[in-house]
């Protein structure tokens, strides 16, 4: 499958997660992305097809940063067999809240535990509200994702954070 220029995905043993711009507001600081869930055959139905999140430009630097935080001791881990990382470091929180819409895991915010090529990954969608005055409810999965490919995502973000693919104020999908 062939990416819009403006989209990112995020591959997964459950599937993938795609990114696409649908609408910036500059002045605000604010991107809107239309999030295609396009899960394995046995998971469709689980989480709907697509939904839309609400991203600050501050949260897609929070985002590369709590996923890179992740990234630097499990390849550190798999380059260097029996080598260790300072454990001392400063780990990221279990979770990472993005907006109201999404939020995010990798290994329960713990190091990695092994050298496989792969992190363990916490993937929730708020799926809205059950009725009036009630709290919403985050429905997703948790899945393996390859380091490589954590990686690319992180580039991606770290690409659109930079302005590179948001030069457009609106985009609209189908």
């Amino acid at each position: 499958m062939s990416l819009p220029k403006d989209a990112i995905e995020l591959r997964t043993d459950a599937g993938t997660l795609v990114f696409q711009i649908f609408r910036r507001y500059p002045n605000e600081g604010v991107t809107e992305f239309q999030v295609s869930c396009e899960l394995e055959a046995k998971f469709v139905g689980y989480l709907p097809e697509r939904f839309r999140a609400t991203f600050y430009q501050g949260d897609l630097a929070r985002l590369a940063s709590y996923l890179e935080v992740h990234l630097e001791p499990a390849r550190m881990k798999r380059e260097n067999a029996g080598t260790t990382w300072n454990e001392s470091k400063s780990f990221a929180e279990p979770f990472l809240t993005l907006g109201m819409e999404f939020t995010i895991g990798v290994d329960g915010g713990d190091p990695p535990a092994t050298d496989d090529g792969e992190l363990s990954i916490t993937v929730m969608i708020n799926c809205g509200s059950p009725g009036m005055d009630k709290p919403n409810c985050y429905f997703g999965f948790e899945s393996c994702v390859l380091i490589e490919d954590l990686g690319k995502f992180c580039s991606a973000i770290r690409k659109l954070e930079g302005g590179e693919n948001l030069g457009k104020t609106e985009r609209q999908t189908t």
